[in-house]
């Protein structure tokens, strides 16, 4: 059995992703986060794509955290099992993420942790 290790902590979201390959003309895909960290967001989309692709990606965070902009490496994509819509799953590396953008999706993420209600896991 392996063990998981993330290098930042992630939380759960909701919010809407755009994105499109690095430096082609072709429009922005929607897209649906799933979970967000300091590392790296994951998200469902409708397409296949090809792992190791660099992608332009614009992250609608919810007020006040604004819209965050980033250089990120497909990491891996996998087709759900489920009747799911998106039915893939993107794994997401932030290749370059401005300071002040890191520390919105910092501020975010240890923000939806604090509102957990962790007594009900004890």
């Amino acid at each position: 059995m392996s063990i998981e290790q993330r290098r930042f902590p992630r939380v759960r979201t909701d919010f809407g992703v755009e994105f499109k390959i690095k430096d082609s003309d072709s429009p922005p895909i929607k897209a649906v986060g799933v979970n967000i960290s300091e590392g790296g967001i994951m998200m469902r989309v409708s397409g296949k794509l090809a792992a190791e692709t660099l992608l332009e990606v614009k992250i609608v965070m919810p007020p006040p955290y604004s819209t965050v902009h980033t250089l990120a490496r497909l990491v891996y994509i996998l087709k759900s099992r489920l009747d799911e819509y998106p039915p893939y799953a993107c794994g997401l590396e932030f290749i370059e993420l401005k300071e002040e953008d890191r520390e919105r999706v910092r501020n975010f993420v240890n923000e939806e942790i604090d509102k957990l209600d962790w007594k009900r896991w004890l």
